[in-house]
């Protein structure tokens, strides 16, 4: 009886795992933002002295927000695509990233999406 319990939970444990590394793809909104971006677009952002505190590591994060449609992800893809230009190849500066929609149930949830961190 015991093996069998042990075994279920394993299981159990091991699906929990499974789901959660299955969450979104960052990239796929990442070459949508790619398709709509321009050379100009958050420039602004990332000559900025917080930019700059988060490359050279005074700052450990950014949140954008802001109402739909303001340009959020356009800004965040500047931003990323800085630092995979500056970091990418850097084993010893690694970042991650996620886009949040809330039109998107998988990513709409806060709490969900910073678990992955």
């Amino acid at each position: 009886m015991f093996t069998s319990v042990t075994a279920a939970t394993n299981e159990e444990m091991f699906d929990k795992v499974l789901r959660w590394l299955e969450y979104p793809d960052p990239s796929i909104d990442h070459e949508t933002a790619r398709r709509r971006h321009t050379a100009e677009i958050g420039r602004w952002l990332i000559d900025s002295d917080y930019f700059n505190g988060l490359q050279n590591g005074e700052i450990q994060s950014m949140w954008l927000h802001g109402v739909p449609g303001a340009g959020k992800t356009l800004l965040f893809f500047s931003a990323v695509e800085t630092a995979k230009a500056t970091f990418g190849t850097n084993k010893t500066k690694p970042f991650a990233y996620l886009y949040f929609d809330f039109g998107d149930p998988d990513t709409e949830q806060l709490s969900e999406c910073c678990s992955l961190f």
